[in-house]
């Protein structure tokens, strides 16, 4: 997608000026009007392409913008301080005196130039930094490092566009759709799930450049575990079968694992206990032949975690043998893992409840809170209030 931020063209309004000057993309921008629209309660959207539209002062036909909606109007002045005449105004260039043909075959050059300064050293340093903002998101949540990661994969996503190498421009794939899964779970923590289902899309899209089926397999299977989430069970499915269709002899053991524990907690969701517990057996054989991999280094899998896994889809089933399998991860449970500590808890919490056992309950449930306020989890705090709020019911 074309930056409004980045682009080395003269500026055509203050609104594209400021673009730059922030060093955000049409998406960016898009995604942070929706935060500002909700935190203040404006039934507006700004959409990338209505962003692109805005700051070229005109449509890509050359039709110029008509009036804005007065909600619309309002979100850009909030979002930039500036009155909506001044920031739909024409920009001051420094040297107007170029052609538009001569700025865009600068920029093309440019763009060309900078992606063939890629090489593997350097796509080895981009799998390296987002394996940091991987440990941080952990232990201290998304809100910590989503800014930088929005920010590595428009510059990945720039750089692939313009990769002319096969073997670096596979490369450079790989590591932009770990990238994107990584910043679609980070938008579900933080509730974001339009955002979440576009950097899910995109990775699956890139993977596909990539030419691995496995990254298809991951990408793909990591968006229908969200669509659990908004209660889209059914779609996820139908979206699981297709990952579990994307695997062949070449799929790694431990991908193999991840991908079945996905596909059961979505049967967990949709009522088959028996399909779940099928396929969290064939999750359990997979990762006994290999519960590693460094050419997968975002799936974290191993029978702690798998045990976790296994036992918040039986506590959504209601089974009373999640209790064991909780208790037993928790006290295995890296203590970095501070998020998934808050989630073992919250499934403790949900089956003591059910149980009448309140005080236990109540303990787990503190904790849970605890950690989903040091991640700044708003999934894991909304679905703790909502256990908070079963508790209090006499």
């Amino acid at each position: 997608m074309p930056t409004c931020g980045r682009s080395q063209r003269p500026a055509r309004t203050v609104l594209h000026e400021l673009l730059r000057q922030r060093r955000q993309t049409a998406e960016e921008f898009s995604f942070d009007a929706m935060d500002v629209a909700r935190e203040h309660g404006l039934k507006a959207t700004l959409s990338p392409r209505h962003v692109q539209r805005l700051a070229a002062g005109r449509h890509s036909d050359g039709r110029p913008l008509g009036p804005l909606r007065p909600t619309t109007q309002r979100l850009l002045e909030l979002m930039l301080n500036r009155p909506i005449d001044e920031l739909l105004g024409p920009a001051i260039n420094d040297n107007p005196s170029r052609s538009d043909d001569s700025v865009e075959s600068d920029e093309l050059k440019a763009a060309l130039a900078a992606s063939q300064s890629m090489d593997n050293g350097l796509i080895r340093l981009f799998q390296q930094q987002l394996d940091t903002t991987r440990q941080i998101d952990r232990q201290l949540g998304a809100a910590e490092v989503i800014g930088q990661l929005r920010e590595q994969i428009s510059h990945m996503t720039a750089r692939l566009a313009y990769s002319l190498t096969p073997n670096v421009r596979q490369a450079l794939a790989a590591v932009l759709v770990d990238a994107c899964t990584l910043a679609g779970w980070q938008s579900m923590d933080q509730g974001k799930y339009v955002q979440a289902w576009n950097y899910y899309e995109q990775a699956k899209v890139t993977a596909r450049e990539s030419t691995s089926t496995a990254l298809q397999a991951y990408a793909t299977a990591a968006q229908a575990v969200m669509l659990v989430d908004v209660d889209e069970h059914t779609t996820a499915e139908r979206l699981i079968n297709s990952a579990l269709d994307c695997m062949d002899g070449h799929t790694p053991d431990i991908l193999k694992s991840w991908v079945a524990g996905a596909a059961g907690e979505i049967h967990a969701a949709n009522g088959n206990r028996d399909e779940c517990n099928r396929a969290f057996d064939s999750a359990s054989h997979a990762i006994r032949h290999g519960a590693h991999d460094p050419e997968l280094p975002f799936v974290v899998l191993n029978p702690t975690h798998l045990a976790r896994w296994r036992g918040g889809s039986l506590a959504r089933l209601g089974d009373h043998q999640a209790v064991e399998l909780l208790e037993s991860a928790l006290t295995t449970l890296e203590p970095s893992f501070s998020r998934a500590e808050s989630a073992i808890r919250l499934d403790l919490a949900e089956m003591l409840v059910t149980d009448g056992n309140g005080a236990s309950a109540r303990a787990h449930l503190d904790r849970a809170l605890q950690l989903a306020a040091q991640t700044e989890s708003v999934r894991l705090k909304r679905r703790g209030n909502r256990i908070s709020g079963q508790l209090a019911r006499p």
